[in-house]
């Protein structure tokens, strides 16, 4: 048994609840925690990149998440119109992530931490927009829960008449998206509002919709 100096050493209160004795029999060096892996600088589960324009896909980036097996293949080959359409517009590729069906909490924290969040991965490439694809019984409900506590999370699904995916459904989806958003074309809303009328009306018609 090693001789620690009692004021270099590192006393955990850590107890065997069955046995109930310590699980160390002495303190650790005071120089363990200086030897072990260090924590990520950015250690909030917020991805956003917060001081940049949320629309600014260079910087946020975009993803996709498709099933693993053909039924993935099928849905990333439709879609393929619009994969090419982000990739203009964050001027890089689009990482495409395959997951398993049927994940639980647990398994898509750990997927976040080793796919989605890898540690060889600069964290400006991490994206902060993902689509999945499919229905929950392929990219489960469990699994888009999770990710949504850390990034801006949407889901496409078209269901045919026999139950399996409409692939004219997703392949009509990415044509009517990409055409609608050529890149370095900046986005415009409008507001459409009822007649200001009176009163309540004509107060919120001024507030908020009025130039």
């Amino acid at each position: 048994m090693t001789d620690l100096n009692c004021e270099s050493r590192l006393d955990l209160p850590l107890a065997d609840a069955e046995e109930r004795r310590p699980l160390l029999d002495e303190g650790l060096p005071g120089d363990a925690a200086q030897r072990g892996p260090r924590p990520r600088a950015k250690d909030s589960f917020e991805r956003k990149r917060s001081d940049a324009d949320p629309n600014d896909l260079t910087v946020q980036r975009w993803a996709v998440v498709a099933p693993r097996g053909r039924d993935g293949d099928q849905l990333l080959e439709v879609i393929a119109p619009l994969i090419r359409l982000r990739e203009e517009e964050q001027g890089a590729p689009v990482t495409v992530y395959r997951v398993p069906p049927d994940m639980d909490a647990r398994e898509a924290a750990a997927w976040r931490e080793a796919e989605c969040w890898r540690d060889d991965v600069p964290e400006d490439e991490w994206p902060y927009y993902l689509l999945l694809l499919g229905d929950l019984h392929q990219v489960s409900l469990e699994f888009q829960q999770v990710i949504a506590c850390s990034a801006m999370v949407g889901r496409v699904e078209f269901e045919g008449a026999s139950s399996e995916a409409d692939l004219d459904g997703y392949a009509a989806y990415a044509q009517k998206v990409a055409p609608s958003s050529p890149p370095g074309t900046p986005s415009t809303s409008g507001l459409a509002t009822g007649r200001p009328g009176a009163g309540p009306a004509r107060h919120a018609t001024g507030r908020l919709s009025a130039p």
